[in-house]
């Protein structure tokens, strides 16, 4: 994949479950090494928290190979996203 994808997230910062929609014309693929950059419009405020592009499978979020603590992605931050396909948390 070429590039990095761009999404926003607007579940509510207490959800868990964190969803984006990629877009029809982008077509967003779970492959090793693709890229998403997402804003999160209201952050994060629960910890073990996943994330679901367009019609991916929910993968949990991680930096540097730890769980997301409540409160690490604030609202309006952009974050991006590297998937990993040889980690299956």
């Amino acid at each position: 994949m070429d590039g990095v994808a761009y999404a926003v997230c607007s579940t509510a910062s207490s959800t868990s479950a964190k969803v984006v929609d990629s877009g029809n014309d982008l077509n967003f693929k779970l492959i090793n090494g693709a890229k998403i950059a997402v804003k999160f419009t209201y952050g994060i405020s629960s910890g073990s928290s996943t994330l679901q592009v367009g019609n991916t499978s929910p993968k949990v979020m991680k930096y540097n190979g730890a769980l997301l603590s409540p409160g690490m992605i604030a609202a309006n931050q952009v974050c991006e996203f590297v998937y990993d396909s040889t980690d299956n948390a």
